[in-house]
């Protein structure tokens, strides 16, 4: 393997502190963008602008910091695939920390969540009914693999861990990947490749679009090679230091700019909306990486325990807003209890937070294996 840096195999604590730190907050950010309604978009009052920007526009770049991070850490631990035996035991350490819990969170959701949004209760999320063919009267040996996703043009019963199921696809891939990016100039040519695959990939036509957006993401790819080129040819932090604030500044401006666009939208500003929401998937993953180190509550944030959260939290909450925060319990907070709708925003968020959290550290306190059961050992 030619790479002009010296094969590294450990992660230094205080990356690997910053690490989970920010998983945890990109978790909650996916918290924030399925919390997302809509309705409440609706309009160019405070509101529509409030849940755009922060439910919408802003946690775009949540799930691409994963694959990012997953893709880092593998380029790592395998040396940039120079260790002997790496493969293979990277494989089986994926099976007992990504495929079980897919699997045990999978049918967690078939025999709770799915059969609640079945029985007439009403609620947004109806969709994963429709993904899992659960609506089908039979349910034949495809259906059953459905719930699992094994078609790679839905969801699973648990529609957020695509990303689980992508990235199994990635690390069964990432040999060849590993080998592409071990030079830095074919590297940077493959990533420019994937890059442009993933910006144009929404104007695919339909029948192939949900495919390459959640079955075998092309956003996934590029993410996830994005890591491993990082974790093959380092980039140094310093070198970039007097132009740390820029990188948040601009996010922010181009998030803005999108809130603005889809709230007041014409013919011609479809494609430039498309082309703005990669552009903050990419520039928030690099300002979440950056705000760390700039804001002094991100390392304070490290000392609490349900930081280590991350994973149960972004398999969990879902869950809790199809459930607790379905739209029957969102009528009595409007109607009878005269909640606004920012409030049960708000609610949409912290609730989900709050319960995930909460069941995250009984379970580790009271019934740990249960919890690295869940969690695949995190």
């Amino acid at each position: 393997m030619s790479s002009s840096t010296p094969v590294q195999t450990a992660i230094p604590p205080e990356l690997s502190t910053k690490l989970t730190v920010v998983s945890f907050v990109s978790a909650c950010f996916v918290v924030i963008l399925h919390a997302y309604e809509r309705s409440l978009a609706s309009g160019n009052g405070a509101t529509a602008w409030i849940v755009t920007f922060i439910g919408w526009a802003l946690p775009t770049f949540a799930v691409p910091i994963f694959f990012v991070i997953s893709g880092y850490l593998l380029g790592i631990k395998s040396g940039n695939g120079s260790r002997d035996g790496w493969y293979a035991q990277s494989l089986r350490k994926r099976v007992r920390s990504l495929l079980v819990p897919y699997l045990v969170w999978c049918t967690i959701y078939v025999l709770t969540v799915v059969p609640f949004t079945m029985f007439g209760n009403h609620m947004a999320g109806r969709s994963l009914v429709h993904n899992t063919h659960l609506h089908e009267p039979l349910l034949s040996a495809w259906n059953l693999l459905g719930i699992y996703g094994a078609d790679l043009t839905g969801f699973p019963a648990n529609g957020v861990l695509w990303y689980v199921r992508n990235l199994l696809i990635l690390v069964v891939l990432a040999p060849a990947l590993i080998k592409i990016v071990s030079s830095r100039l074919t590297g940077i040519v493959f990533l420019l490749m994937a890059g442009v695959a993933f910006f144009l990939h929404d104007w695919m036509p339909r029948s192939c679009w949900q495919f390459f957006e959640t079955g075998f993401s092309l956003r996934g790819l590029f993410y996830f090679s994005l890591g491993l080129l990082l974790a093959a040819h380092p980039i140094d932090p310093s070198s970039f230091r007097p132009l740390r604030l820029l990188l948040p500044v601009v996010w922010i401006v181009a998030s803005l700019l999108f809130t603005a666009i889809r709230l007041h939208p014409d013919e011609g500003s479809l494609a430039l909306q498309r082309l703005l929401a990669k552009a903050i998937n990419f520039l928030g993953v690099g300002a979440i990486w950056v705000l760390y180190d700039i804001v002094p509550a991100a390392k304070r944030l490290a000392r609490r325990s349900f930081v280590h959260d991350a994973f149960f939290l972004y398999a969990a909450h879902l869950g809790i807003i199809l459930t607790v925060m379905c739209a029957r319990c969102e009528d009595i907070l409007s109607s009878r209890l005269h909640v606004p709708a920012i409030g049960i925003f708000l609610l949409r968020i912290a609730v989900p937070v709050l319960l995930s959290i909460t069941a995250a550290e009984l379970l580790k306190r009271h019934f740990p294996r249960i919890y690295a059961l869940l969690t695949g050992g995190r």
